[in-house]
């Protein structure tokens, strides 16, 4: 299924599914989720310790926690909201 985008706001971004590819994020996003603000995209999951937003290889969002479960951490499961923004 694909991601269905809500379009009201053109700083936001809804997905009501997963997958959200990097073309349909707005510039210089701001991700919010289980009430934790990451206000810039990496580019390697090395790159910042911790909780991690980024492009992966396949050209798709990705919320990561490099050597642990970011859902865990988070206490969020798949369907649990994932805000979007422009910084």
């Amino acid at each position: 299924m694909a991601p269905s985008l809500d379009a009201s706001s053109a700083s936001t971004v809804s997905a009501t599914y997963h997958n959200v590819c990097a073309d349909q994020l707005p510039s210089g996003p701001k991700v919010v989720i289980a009430g934790r603000v990451i206000s810039a995209l990496t580019k390697t999951y090395a790159e910042a310790p911790g909780l991690v937003a980024m492009i992966g290889s396949r050209r798709y969002f990705e919320l990561a926690l490099p050597g642990g479960n970011a859902a865990t951490q988070l206490a969020v499961a798949a369907g649990d909201p994932v805000i979007v923004q422009s910084a």
